[in-house]
């Protein structure tokens, strides 16, 4: 790993130690479930390279997929009405393809053979699931300090890539499709625009529940230096409980 990438990741994970000294910490467990899918582009808009086809194509047959995620948050508050945030979160982002028939070439030969040859058409189906670290870099504002108390949050999530977990489901059976990092050449590190509304509730003194719709767009493609360009995104609810520290 080269040395910048060793410093950011330990400056991010070190981040939430420095906060927990200060006063007038909090410290979140959340979990939440996600709609996701990517955007495509071509990198060349010329009619003849067959990006454009790959890309129709694409849309054509791959659909929105739910994902889930998990993970903790430190607040730190700033002013009344304003916080930081920052944490760690496990989240899988992906997308899957519409179930597809199927049928196989030893059965069209069959028919060839013999018309009267019934044919079985498969089902088979994709889901493309990509893995990450996430560490949102996040600010809040709260409008009130009441019991209910809605907010709006903005920032970035540094995400860092860990593998992809594809899996293929043929006939109802299921298959892990493992990949090689080397397959591709993943972008590992993901710039991600996070933008979310919500509200908290107290339950008592210094333990709120939250939840917060939430969208999430990755800035930085998923493969490089390929001709389709392809940005992961998805939108959600996430859910949490809040416990104040100091």
């Amino acid at each position: 790993m080269k040395t910048p990438l060793k410093t950011l990741l330990f400056s991010l994970l070190l981040f939430p130690l420095f906060c927990i000294g200060q006063t007038k910490t909090s410290l979140d467990f959340v979990a939440g479930i996600d709609l996701g899918y990517r955007n495509l582009n071509s990198t060349n808009d010329d009619p003849s390279s067959g990006n454009m086809l790959v890309i129709a194509l694409r849309n054509d047959i791959e659909i929105k997929n739910l994902n889930l995620r998990f993970g903790f948050n430190i607040n730190q508050k700033i002013t009344d009405h304003i916080f930081l945030k920052t944490g760690l979160r496990f989240a899988t982002v992906g997308y899957k393809s519409k179930k597809q028939d199927l049928i196989f070439g030893d059965q069209v030969l069959a028919q060839l053979i013999n018309p009267d040859t019934v044919i079985t058409f498969s089902s088979m189906q994709l889901f493309y699931n990509y893995l990450f670290f996430e560490v949102p870099l996040i600010g809040r504002y709260e409008f009130n300090q009441k019991k209910f108390s809605p907010f709006v949050e903005l920032g970035v999530a540094p995400s860092f890539y860990l593998k992809s977990r594809n899996k293929q489901v043929l006939d109802g059976e299921t298959k892990i499709l493992e990949e090689d990092g080397d397959l591709y050449n993943y972008s590992k590190i993901h710039l991600v625009g996070v933008l979310s509304f919500g509200a908290s509730y107290q339950l008592s003194d210094g333990t709120q529940l939250f939840a917060q719709p939430t969208f999430r767009y990755h800035l930085t493609r998923l493969v490089k230096d390929v001709p389709i360009k392809e940005n992961l995104w998805n939108i959600g609810l996430e859910l949490g409980l809040r416990k104040r520290l100091r």
